[in-house]
C-alpha cells in the first residue's frame, strides 16, 4: 500500500524544528570530537563531513532541485557504519507561469527518518503531522549516501 502526502503551499516553515535537529547534530559533533573534512563527492552537492576514528559519522549535504532545496543531516551510528538517523528538509516553491517566477508561496516539509525503528516523522508548520513509515521518502537517497560515505572515507584516509 502506498501513501501519498500532499501538503498545500503556504508561507509557514519548519525553522524551529529544523534548528532543534541542527543543534543536536552540532552537539553530537562536539561531544564526539569529530574532525571536519573538506571534500565534495559530487560538485553539485555541497557537503560537510565529520570523522571519528577515520570513519564518517556526521554528514550534512544540500542539493537544489530546479524549484527548491533539500538539506539533509545524516547521523551514522558511532560504533558501526549504519545510518542511525536522517533529517531531511525539503522546500519547494510555487511557480507563477504567467510571470515565469516564484510567487512567494512554498511548502516546507521536514522528515525525520529513524531506520532502525522503521519510523518517519513528518513535520509541517513546526508541527508533527504524520509518523507513517514510507520508505519512498528516503529510498532514492540511500545509495547516494552510501557512495558519498565510501568515497569521502577513501579520500580522508588517503590524505
Amino acid at each position: 500500500m502506498t501513501t501519498a502526502l500532499f501538503i498545500s503551499c503556504s508561507n509557514n516553515n519548519n525553522e524551529k524544528i529544523y534548528l532543534r535537529f541542527e543543534n543536536e547534530f552540532n552537539k553530537d559533533i562536539l561531544d564526539n570530537k569529530a574532525k571536519s573534512f573538506n571534500f565534495e563527492y559530487d560538485g553539485l552537492v555541497p557537503q560537510n563531513s565529520y570523522f571519528v576514528n577515520s570513519k564518517l559519522k556526521f554528514l550534512k549535504y544540500k542539493h537544489g532541485p530546479e524549484n527548491g532545496s533539500i538539506e539533509s543531516l545524516i547521523f551514522f551510528d558511532i560504533n558501526s557504519d549504519i545510518i542511525k538517523k536522517i533529517v531531511r528538509r525539503e522546500i519547494y516553491y510555487e511557480w507563477d507561469d504567467s510571470r515565469n517566477e516564484r510567487n512567494g508561496k512554498f511548502s516546507d516539509t521536514l522528515f525525520v527518518i529513524l531506520l532502525d525503528k522503521n519510523k518517519i516523522y513528518t513535520y509541517f508548520d513546526n508541527k508533527l503531522i504524520d509518523s507513517t513509515f514510507n520508505k519512498n521518502v528516503y529510498e532514492t537517497d540511500i545509495e547516494f549516501i552510501e557512495n558519498m560515505k565510501t568515497e569521502t572515507e577513501k579520500k580522508y584516509n588517503n590524505r
